[in-house]
């Protein structure tokens, strides 16, 4: 199950299933199909080789990442094709201390409309995670760091966004998140808020909640 943005001014472009089922949440989570889209500086805290796609109707991801032990520096790439709009993105992270690290995540969009031609936008992510303990974590994000794309017609300008979180793991059984989103412009008047829980009721059983609240669009969604 996967969730795209319906909303492409914002920073949240794609978000996988687990994001999607916790309110949009994840800026300061390990997942290794979100952190490419929301955090690259976790991608540091991957172990391993990984591989996600995801399909709706007009829209799809693959994306893949590495942080084997042959690995220079963990890495991922992603793609995001919609009836409109192509983001093809190259992430890299690592840790500076025991407990933070950076990664930077460099964008080129290609935006296809029957009244434009040629729209490409180059931009990057930047991204910060600190872990100061196993089960707590924290994320900080600059998105669109480059600027706005001013000839882009309005709807689909993507803009400059400041993205906090938080993740807590109570026992590895409980999963707490909770995410605040500035609006355009890294504009915090009108931000999103987000929070979501997962159980690990059992190794074959996981059971999400979400709770979102968009203030930049007036819209309220649970999940």
């Amino acid at each position: 199950l996967s969730f795209f943005s319906l909303t492409l001014a914002h920073a949240e472009i794609y978000r996988g299933s687990v994001s999607a089922a916790t309110g949009g949440t994840g800026r300061a989570a390990v997942e290794a199909g979100d952190s490419g889209f929301l955090n690259p500086g976790t991608l540091a805290h991957l172990e391993g080789y990984y591989f996600n796609s995801a399909y709706s109707v007009g829209e799809m991801v693959l994306g893949i990442a590495d942080n084997t032990p042959d690995s220079i520096v963990p890495a991922a790439m992603s793609f995001y094709r919609g009836k409109s709009l192509q983001d093809f993105r190259l992430s890299f992270a690592n840790f500076v201390t025991q407990h933070w690290s950076v990664g930077v995540s460099g964008h080129y969009y290609q935006l296809a409309l029957p009244d434009y031609k040629n729209l490409t936008h180059s931009n990057l992510d930047i991204g910060i995670a600190y872990v100061p303990r196993q089960n707590w974590g924290f994320g900080l994000v600059f998105y669109n760091v480059l600027g706005e794309k001013k000839d882009w017609p309005e709807t689909y300008i993507v803009t400059p966004q400041v993205g906090l979180g938080l993740n807590y793991i109570f026992k590895n059984f409980l999963h707490w998140r909770a995410d605040i989103l500035s609006d355009r412009q890294n504009d915090f008047s009108h931000p999103i808020l987000m929070t979501g829980l997962q159980t690990y009721l059992n190794q074959w059983v996981i059971v999400r909640f979400g709770y979102r609240d968009d203030n930049s669009l007036d819209r309220e969604f649970g999940t």
